[in-house]
Parts: C-alpha cells; sequence; structure tokens
C-alpha cells in the first residue's frame, strides 16, 4: 500500500487489497508501480497468459518466423503488424523443361496485434546444431486464421512492423520478380526535337505546295 496527496491519487486506483484477490494482471509491473484497473484482466478472467488480452471475439495463432526478418529484437508484444507471404504464384504458367519457379510476395493480414514472442530451439535436416526460430503469436479473426495457415503452409513468413499511429489498410496486387526488375529499368529520354524546320507555301495557279529548308 502506498500513500498518495489526494489531489495526485491516479485513476483507476484501488483502495484495500482485498479487491484485487484473484484478479489477473495483463502487463509486468515493475516495483512501486501503482496497480490501476486498466493493467487488469475483467474480473471474470481468473487465468493469466495470452487468453487473458485477447479480443473475447479472437483468436490466438502462432507462426513461425525465421528472426522476425529484418526486425530482430524489435518487434514486442503490443506492436501491430503486417504479415507477408512469399509462395509459388499459382497463376504463372507451368515452364517447359522444368526451369525456375515464378514466385510472388502477398500481404496477408494488415495492423495484426501481436500477443507474445517466444524463441524454439529447433535443428533442421543435415545440421548438427539446433537454431533459434522465432514463434509470433498474432491475435486473428476466424478468417484471419484461415488466411495465416493457408499462407504459412505455402511459403515463407515475413512481418513489417507498423507505427502505432498508422492504422490504415491498403489493399495490393502483390509484387514478383517482373516487378522487381520493372521497377530498376531505365526511363529512355524523350526523342531529341531537331531544329524547327522553315516552311513556304508556293502557289501555282490553282496548285499549291509546301516546301520546308
Amino acid at each position: 500500500v502506498m500513500m498518495y496527496p489526494e489531489e495526485g491519487v491516479p485513476v483507476g486506483h484501488f483502495k484495500d487489497t482485498a479487491s484485487l484477490n484473484g484478479r489477473v494482471v495483463l502487463t509486468n509491473l515493475k516495483k512501486n508501480e501503482p496497480i490501476l484497473e486498466s493493467k487488469l484482466a475483467p474480473i471474470d478472467v481468473k487465468t493469466g497468459g495470452v487468453s487473458a488480452v485477447m479480443d473475447p471475439n479472437k483468436r490466438a495463432m502462432a507462426v513461425k518466423v525465421n528472426e522476425v526478418v529484418g526486425l530482430p529484437g524489435f518487434v514486442q508484444p503490443g506492436d501491430r503488424v503486417d504479415v507477408m507471404a512469399t509462395f509459388e504464384d499459382p497463376r504463372a504458367k507451368k515452364k517447359e523443361n522444368g526451369g525456375s519457379k515464378e514466385e510472388v510476395t502477398k500481404v496477408v493480414l494488415e495492423n495484426t496485434l501481436v500477443l507474445a514472442i517466444d524463441t524454439q530451439m529447433e535443428r533442421s535436416a543435415g545440421e548438427e546444431k539446433p537454431t533459434p526460430v522465432k514463434v509470433i503469436t498474432l491475435e486473428v479473426s476466424l478468417e484471419e486464421a484461415e488466411r495465416l495457415a493457408m499462407a504459412e503452409n505455402g511459403g515463407k513468413l515475413r512481418l513489417a512492423l507498423r507505427s502505432p499511429l498508422n492504422p490504415e489498410v491498403k489493399k495490393t496486387k502483390g509484387a514478383d520478380f517482373k516487378d522487381l526488375m520493372r521497377s530498376h529499368q531505365l526511363i529512355p529520354p524523350p526523342p531529341r526535337g531537331g531544329k524547327p524546320k522553315e516552311q513556304v507555301e508556293v502557289i501555282q495557279g490553282t496548285a499549291r505546295k509546301t516546301m520546308k529548308f
């Protein structure tokens, strides 16, 4: 119990410890940090963990990503991310005599809440030492869970960290190797215009003729 001046009592405080019995904390609390209602799960929630912080209408789904590609250590629980998948393009025509596969990268989820992050040690085939693999738990709707499961099964997942100030959702067509190469093509300069030619109109009787010099 801590004493506060009357004008400095934080909103959502508790006046006695009995009111805290059985309550589940949503976030890690630091020493001497006041326990507020906003930092606790609803009274009817009796278990901790991810389920305590979830939207009751959403699901928690864990996916594996390679060290949160490009963002090691920067993505934290409570952040929002976009999920992109790179997979073989089913729309591409199969090349004769084998040939390289055509891949496409597509955003499958946007502005998705990160609930938890964990690290698992896995040993790939042919490797002696296990390597760390990040497991990210995301809060998704049932439809989003279906898309995420399909994307994880058929391709490689990447995360893009979002700014908390930008909740905008955009639809994209995806990007393939052709788009990548097209974005680096040089734009040819406009054709040079020659010096304007002088022209003279010659009239002979009823005939008219234009001559350029």
